[in-house]
């Protein structure tokens, strides 16, 4: 139950901890939209220092407001990007680790993060299969007829380049 003990004070600085719980991630929620402390507390009914006492509490266990509001606001290529890293970031753990790498879990896990790179890089993952399959042509030709290989070798990059090239501008996928 709020108790106003002190006359002037807005009443929100003075109530039970589970209330105290929800107005402080009120106040975190309306930071991360992109108000101000002097907005947070009129909004929420307290003073500017109660909201920078929740950031500080906050900091100090280690949650940080201005942190949260960076990732909150990344534009969508950065998150992807991110994405990415993180997932680049598993597959270096897992390749240090054999048992973790076998587990069935980080199968699961890796079917469904490849799932979601899919849908987030369509044209990347064309692109990519079709120059992993030029790699295999130019590997098969080494192997198989040399002077071939020899003479295709001055045209592969441009090939590549040339496929690069249509598959963003046809935005096929």
């Amino acid at each position: 139950m709020i108790q106003n003990y002190y006359p002037g004070h807005p009443p929100c600085c003075f109530f039970n901890m589970s209330d105290k719980l929800t107005q402080k991630e009120k106040a975190k929620q309306l930071y991360l939209k992109g108000y101000n402390i002097a907005a947070i507390a009129e909004t929420i009914g307290c003073t500017p220092k109660t909201i920078y006492n929740y950031k500080k509490l906050d900091r100090l266990n280690g949650i940080d407001w201005d942190f949260l509001k960076q990732v909150h606001d990344l534009k969508p290529s950065a998150l992807k990007g991110t994405y990415s890293d993180l997932i680049k970031e598993i597959l270096v753990l897992a390749a240090q680790d054999e048992e973790y790498k076998k587990s069935p879990g980080f199968a699961d896990a890796m079917s469904k993060h490849f799932k979601n790179l899919k849908s987030l890089y369509p044209q990347e993952l064309a692109l990519g299969l079709v120059l992993d399959l030029i790699d295999k042509a130019n590997q098969y030709l080494k192997e198989k007829a040399p002077a071939l290989a020899s003479q295709m070798a001055k045209h592969w990059q441009g090939i590549k380049e040339k496929i690069q090239r249509e598959i963003i501008e046809a935005d096929v996928l």
